[in-house]
C-alpha cells in the first residue's frame, strides 16, 4: 500500500518529483556556516557581542553556496536541500565524538568536514553559552553536583542551548515595506543618538548589527538573483529560461522592496524565514498568522489576473516542501530531524472580533490536504463564528490522518494575554491578533522575545522523594533527605516530603536557566531577529535584552505530571484509604519491576486505582492540586529582566520518553523505564476508559490554561468514526463544548491502528504515512519502535 496515492493524483508532475524526492533524503550537517563562525569570531575579537553575531551572519550568506533546483521559491538553509547547521557556540559538547556526529546513523557528515568540527569543539568548548552558563552555576552552588543531576534526566537546561523557544517576525511589515524600509527606521533611531550616553553607546551597537545583517540578507537575495541570471543565460529550454528570468527578477526586488504579488510576497517571506533560522540554534521560528499577511497580494495577483487559485494552491504546496527542507541538528537524537515547530495559523479573529478566515485559509487546508508532509505544522485559532464551509474543509483535512490541524481556543489565549500583558499596554485588539509559535505557545504577534527555560521530570521527584532523596538506578543523593517512604504514615507525609523536594530543586534549576537566558544576553544577541520584532529598533535592544514589546513565553515545564498524579492517587487509594497494601510492599513491588514475589497483584491494584483522564474528581484533582503547586512554586521567582513571573508551560515534545528511560517503575502501575505520559493532560495509554467526553472533562478540570502558558492534549480517533454527517456534526460539538468549558488546546490522531502495524512490517510502503506525535506530526515509520509503540498504544475512540 503507497500511502497518499490518492492526494499525489491532484499535484503537478512538478509537486510530484520535489515531493517524492524528499522523502528519502538523508540529513546532512553542512560546515560552511561553521567556517563563517570560526573566521568571523577570530576577526572579531574585542567588538561587542551584538557586532560579532550580526558579522557571522552576514560572511556566512555571502559566501555560502547557493543551488536553484526546479521549484520556484528558492532559498536554502545550507548547501545541502536537506541540511542543517552546526551551533557549537551555542553548546560545543553535542559535537564530540563520532556517534553524535552521526546522530544515530540518522546524519550525513563529510568525512573531509570533521577536522573542520573538532577545530570548532576545541574553539568553543570554553567559550560556548552552554559551558559559561554551567561554570557559573557550579561557582555559585560548588555543593550541587549538577552531573548527577543532569545524568538522571532530572531537568533539561534549555537555554544553555536554545533560549529563544519560537519566535514569530513582523513578516507583514517586511512585505510591506521591505528590508531596506527596515534598514531606514534603524537608520532614523541612529540619528537620535548621543553615543557620549552609554545607554545610547550601546542602542548604537545593535542599530548598527541590525543594519549590518538586513543588508546582508539582501546580498543574499542578491546573490540568488545573479545564480539565476546566469542559469537563465545558459538554459535552452523557453519555459524553464523564463522561470529562471522570473526567479532573478523576484529575487533583485525582494525582501529589499516591498512586495507586489503573492508569489513576490512567499518568497520574501521564505528569504527572511530563513536568515532568521540561520542566526542562532533555535526551534520553533513561526510564519503565525499567514494568511492575514499575505491574503492582500493574493488578493491583488487575482485581481490583477496573475495568478488562478489552482495556481496559488501549488505555490503553497511548493512553499510547504521548502518548510519540509528545513533540518535542524537536535543534542536530543529523539528528538532530532522530527520537529522544527514551524506553525503555520489557520482561522482566527481580526481585531475588532470578527471572524478571519479569508480565501487564502481555505487555500492552505487544500495544499495541506493534497500534499501530505509534516511541515509546517497547522494550528486553528478555534472560535464559535468559523464558519461551516470551513469547518468542513478542515475535517477533510483532519481525515487524511496527518494529525493536522491541532485546535486553540482562541478565547482561552486573548483572555491570557490580556492578563499577562494588559498593565503592559496590550489592547483587547492586538490580543485578538494572537499567533501560536512552536507547539503551543500562543503569543502577541510579532511582539515577543518568548523565552523557554527549562522542563522538570516530575516522576523522576517523586522517584527521589520515596528513595529518601536519593536516585534509585545510581545511588547518588540528587535531594533532599525526606523519610524513608516505608516509613510514611499518611498520605500528608508523602505529599509534604514531595513538596519539599520540588521547593528544593525548582529553585535550582530555575536559577541556572534564568543564568542561562542572561548569559545568552550578553554573548548571542539576535540582530536579524531582533530588528523584525517590534519594540527592538524602537528601544535599541535584542529580543532578550528587554528589546521586545513583552516579554512572553515559557517558564519552568513539569512533564509527567499525569504520571504523577497516577501514582499519588494509586498510593492515597490503595494503601492509605482502603489500607489494600503497605508501603512497604509497595516499594518492594516498585524495586523489583512488579516482577515475582506477588508483585504482580501489587500491580494490579495499582492500576486499578483511580486514573485521570475519566472524568474522576479523585484522580484529576490530584492532577489540579500539583499543577497548582508547581505554579505557585514556580510563581515565586521572577523572569530573567527581574520583572513580573513568567507563567509555566505544561508540554512533552519528545521529552516523555527521553525523561522515561530514567524512570524506574511507579505507584501508577507504569513499568521502570518506559515512555511518560505525552502532552500535559493527555491520559496515560489505556487508563482512560470512560470516552472521550470525559478525558475533556478531567483536561479542563485538571489544568487551568490562565495559569500556564501551554497545554498540550492529545487524542485518537478510528476513521470509521468521523464519517457520517451525523458523527462529524457530534465531533463538532465535542470540540465546541471543550472550548466553550475552558479547553485551551487538542489534536488528534485519526487512524486505523491495523495501519500503524502494517506499517512496522512494510515500513517500505508507508514512507509518507505521517502521525500526531505530540505539538508536531512525523513520519511514523521514522520514528524509533518505542515512539511507534506509544502512538499505537494510545487510547482510541470509535465515536464522540
Amino acid at each position: 500500500m503507497k500511502i497518499g496515492i490518492e492526494a499525489d493524483a491532484l499535484l503537478s508532475d512538478r509537486v510530484k518529483r520535489l515531493k517524492n524526492s524528499l522523502l528519502p533524503l538523508e540529513s546532512s550537517l553542512s560546515c560552511e556556516r561553521l567556517r563563517s563562525l570560526l573566521d568571523a569570531w577570530k576577526e572579531s575579537e574585542g567588538y561587542p557581542a551584538v557586532i560579532r553575531s550580526a558579522r557571522v551572519l552576514d560572511k556566512y550568506l555571502r559566501g555560502m553556496t547557493l543551488y536553484i533546483d526546479e521549484n520556484p521559491i528558492v532559498g536554502s538553509l545550507t548547501k545541502y536541500r536537506y541540511g542543517c547547521n552546526p551551533y557549537p557556540e551555542w553548546v560545543a559538547s553535542v559535537y564530540q565524538n563520532e556517534i553524535q556526529y552521526s546522530a544515530g546513523g540518522r546524519l550525513g557528515i563529510d568525512p573531509t568536514d570533521v577536522p573542520l568540527i573538532k577545530e570548532a569543539v576545541d574553539y568553543f568548548s570554553t567559550r560556548c553559552l552552554n559551558y559559561q552558563t554551567l561554570q557559573t552555576a557550579a561557582r555559585r552552588h560548588p555543593e550541587v553536583d549538577y552531573n548527577a543531576i543532569r545524568n538522571a534526566l532530572l531537568w533539561v537546561e534549555h537555554p544553555c542551548w536554545a533560549p529563544v523557544g519560537g519566535t514569530n517576525v513582523d513578516f507583514g511589515k517586511v512585505l510591506n515595506i521591505g528590508l531596506e524600509g527596515v534598514i531606514g527606521e534603524a537608520k532614523a533611531e541612529l540619528a537620535k543618538l548621543f553615543p557620549g550616553y552609554l545607554d545610547d553607546f550601546r542602542r548604537k551597537h545593535f542599530l548598527d548589527a541590525a543594519i549590518i545583517v538586513c543588508e546582508a540578507v539582501i546580498v543574499w537575495a542578491n546573490r540568488y538573483a545573479d545564480l539565476a541570471a546566469d542559469m537563465a543565460a545558459k538554459e535552452k529550454g523557453p519555459q524553464r529560461k523564463q522561470e529562471l528570468e522570473e526567479i532573478a527578477r523576484i529575487c533583485r526586488r525582494v525582501p529589499a522592496k516591498p512586495a507586489t504579488s503573492f508569489h513576490e510576497a512567499i518568497q520574501s517571506l521564505w528569504f527572511v524565514h530563513l536568515a532568521t533560522a540561520m542566526e542562532a540554534y533555535n526551534i520553533g521560528f513561526s510564519p503565525g498568522r499567514f494568511c492575514q499577511y499575505m491574503y492582500p497580494f493574493y488578493k491583488m495577483s487575482q485581481e490583477q489576473g496573475q495568478i488562478s487559485r489552482e495556481q496559488a494552491i501549488e505555490l503553497l504546496e511548493l512553499l510547504f516542501i521548502k518548510f519540509s527542507e528545513v533540518q535542524r541538528y537536535d543534542a536530543y537524537p529523539s528528538a532530532s530531524q522530527l520537529h522544527q515547530g514551524q506553525n503555520l495559523n489557520i482561522g482566527g479573529l481580526t481585531a475588532e472580533g470578527d471572524d478571519a478566515t479569508n480565501e487564502v485559509d481555505f487555500l492552505v487546508v487544500e495544499a495541506y490536504k493534497r500534499l501530505r508532509l509534516i511541515q509546517p505544522s497547522l494550528s486553528l485559532l478555534w472560535h464559535n463564528k468559523l464558519s461551516p464551509e470551513f469547518l468542513n474543509a478542515v475535517m477533510d483535512l483532519l481525515k487524511t490522518g496527518l494529525g493536522q490541524p491541532a485546535f486553540f481556543n482562541c478565547d482561552v489565549s486573548i483572555l491570557r494575554l490580556m492578563n499577562s500583558h494588559g498593565k503592559n499596554g496590550m489592547s483587547l485588539q492586538e490580543a485578538r491578533q494572537f499567533c501560536v509559535i512552536a507547539c503551543v505557545d500562543a503569543v502577541a504577534s510579532h511582539a515577543t522575545d518568548n523565552i523557554w527555560e527549562m522542563a522538570i521530570n516530575m516522576p523522576k521527584v517523586l522517584e527521589v522523594t520515596l528513595n529518601n532523596g536519593k536516585d534509585p538506578r545510581t545511588g547518588a543523593q540528587l535531594g533532599l533527605q525526606t523519610g524513608e517512604a516505608k516509613d510514611f504514615s499518611t498520605y500528608e507525609e508523602l505529599h509534604q516530603a514531595l513538596r519539599k523536594q520540588l521547593h528544593y530543586f525548582l529553585p535550582l534549576f530555575r536559577e541556572i536557566n534564568l543564568t542561562g537566558l542572561n548569559t545568552a544576553t550578553e554573548m548571542h544577541p539576535m540582530p536579524l531577529t531582533s530588528a523584525l520584532v517590534d519594540d527592538c529598533i524602537k528601544r535599541g535592544k535584542a529580543l532578550i535584552d528587554g528589546g521586545a514589546r513583552y516579554t512572553t513565553g515559557d517558564g519552568a515545564c513539569p512533564v509527567g505530571m499525569i504520571d504523577l498524579a497516577n501514582s499519588l492517587a494509586a498510593i492515597k487509594k490503595v494503601v492509605f484509604d482502603d489500607k489494600k497494601l503497605a508501603m512497604p510492599q509497595v516499594m518492594e513491588a516498585l524495586r523489583a519491576n512488579f516482577k515475582g514475589n506477588g508483585h504482580d497483584e501489587v500491580q494490579r491494584l495499582l492500576l486499578q486505582s483511580p486514573k485521570y483522564g475519566n472524568d474522576d474528581a479523585y484522580a484529576d484533582s490530584i492532577a489540579k492540586e500539583w499543577y497548582d503547586i508547581f505554579c505557585d512554586e514556580h510563581n515565586k521567582i521572577k523572569n530573567h529582566l527581574g520583572e513580573d513571573p513568567i507563567m509555566p508551560y505544561a508540554l512533552s515534545v519528545t521529552m516523555h520518553f527521553m525523561y522515561g528511560i530514567v524512570v524506574g517503575a511507579l505507584p501508577s502501575g507504569r513499568k521502570a523505564f518506559t515512555a511518560l505520559t505525552d502532552g500535559s493532560i493527555s491520559a496515560t495509554p489505556g487508563t482512560d476508559r470512560s470516552g472521550p467526553t470525559a478525558l475533556l472533562n478531567s483536561a479542563v478540570r485538571a489544568l487551568d490554561p490562565q495559569k500556564y502558558a501551554t497545554t498540550l492534549l492529545n487524542m485518537k480517533f478510528h476513521p470509521s468514526g468521523l464519517q457520517t454527517r451525523e458523527q462529524v456534526a457530534k465531533f463538532w460539538n465535542m470540540i465546541a463544548t471543550y472550548m466553550n468549558n475552558g479547553g485551551y488546546h487538542v489534536q488528534f490522531n485519526v487512524v486505523k491502528p491495523e495501519t500503524l502495524r502494517e506499517a512496522q512490517l512494510h515500513p517500505e510502503d508507508y514512507r509518507g504515512l505521517v502521525v500526531r506525535v505530540a505539538g508536531y506530526s512525523a513520519y511514523f515509520v521514522g520514528l524509533s519502535p518505542e515512539m511507534q509503540e506509544e502512538v499505537i498504544k494510545r487510547t482510541e475512540y470509535s465515536s464522540c
